[in-house]
Order: structure tokens, then C-alpha cells, then sequence
């Protein structure tokens, strides 16, 4: 498990995963709705190479479904990102 901030300092992602040469980043947030300014450590990192996926977790309602921004963040509440550590699956 790896942090990342960019050379400057400003932003940085919570979590980087690594595992078998493939990176997910994670940002985790405890709001419960999600702005765009959560998903700035997100973009920064997108070029890092390995990267497969790039993931914010946010305390959504349990109702809420996952989804995608346009530019590929996987965005989840934190019931559906417990079921997707409980299998592993985020890594596919």
C-alpha cells in the first residue's frame, strides 16, 4: 500500500493499492454527497503507469448505486465498495 501526492504537494490520493504490477488508487470520503473537488488527487494520478483503476468512495445511502465520471473514476458508496473488497473483484 503506497500514498501518492503530485511533486507539489497539493493533492494526493488516500490509498494506492499495488498488486502484481497494476495500481488502484483509492480516495476515500466521508461525505455524503460527492464533489468535484474530491476527484482531484484522482485525475492527477491518472497517468501513473499500471494504473488500472481509479476509485472514490464515498458514505452515499445504501440505495445508491455505483457509477462512472466520464473521465473513468469508479465512483461507489461504501456498501457496494465492502462488497467489491470482500471479493477482491476491484482488481478486475
Amino acid at each position: 500500500m503506497h500514498h501518492f501526492p503530485d511533486a507539489g504537494g497539493n493533492v494526493a490520493v488516500d490509498f494506492l493499492l499495488a498488486r502484481g504490477g497494476r495500481y488502484v488508487a483509492i480516495e476515500a470520503k466521508s461525505s455524503p454527497k460527492l464533489q468535484d473537488a474530491h476527484l482531484k488527487g484522482l485525475r492527477a494520478i491518472a497517468p501513473l503507469p499500471g494504473l488500472h483503476r481509479r476509485l472514490v468512495v464515498y458514505a452515499g445511502s445504501p440505495s445508491e448505486r455505483s457509477r462512472r465520471t466520464e473521465d473513468g473514476i469508479d465512483v461507489w458508496p461504501v456498501p457496494v465498495f465492502l462488497k467489491h473488497l470482500q471479493d477482491s473483484s476491484f482488481w478486475y
